[in-house]
């Protein structure tokens, strides 16, 4: 069965309940989220992104360790038409002024409007989004969760982009 749109094909998951994603956070109790879930939670997300305003095209930068809340933020951008790209968050506190500078120019690279992280992550990146002109709005992933009802589905076709990613070794010139 051949697939149009990101979408088309994450839609159908809102009936799976017996499998899912299950993540292991160090503390090594995992969560396990069925893609039912998984997907109210993204329609959620998306339902707030078009709230704020996101458009169908926008870029929506998303620095967040791999979690469910990861999950909410990049499949709720492309559930709202937008087109998420993953960015890794700071990793050593030593090196964060070059962290600041490449995160900088990926997100100038892509012309990010959105940028969605946690809190612990966005009181250390303040210096990484100064400058960045198409940076509209920053959110906190723990306030991505809305109300799905008023979630409308964007109008897209099977050329439009699903994410962007930066390439190995892209990071200090992006590419």
């Amino acid at each position: 069965m051949s697939r149009r749109t990101i979408i088309d094909a994450l839609l159908p998951l809102e009936d799976c309940t017996q499998t899912g994603a299950r993540f292991v956070p160090a503390s090594g109790e995992h969560r396990f989220h069925t893609y039912a879930d998984v997907l109210l939670r993204a329609r959620t997300a998306a339902a707030r992104l078009q709230r704020e305003g996101l458009e169908t095209g926008d870029r929506v930068a998303v620095v967040l360790p791999t979690s469910i809340e990861f999950f909410d933020a990049f499949l709720g951008a492309q559930l709202a038409g937008g087109i998420p790209v993953a960015l890794y968050p700071p990793f050593r506190l030593g090196k964060l002024d070059e962290y600041f500078a490449r995160v900088r120019r990926m997100l100038g690279k892509v012309g990010a409007k959105f940028l969605i992280t946690e809190s612990r992550i966005k009181r250390l990146l303040g210096p990484a989004v100064v400058g960045v002109e198409s940076l509209r709005t920053v959110m906190d992933a723990g306030d991505l969760l809305a109300d799905a009802r008023i979630w409308r589905q964007p109008a897209i076709d099977a050329y439009h982009p699903a994410f962007l990613q930066f390439y190995s070794g892209s990071t200090v010139k992006p590419k």
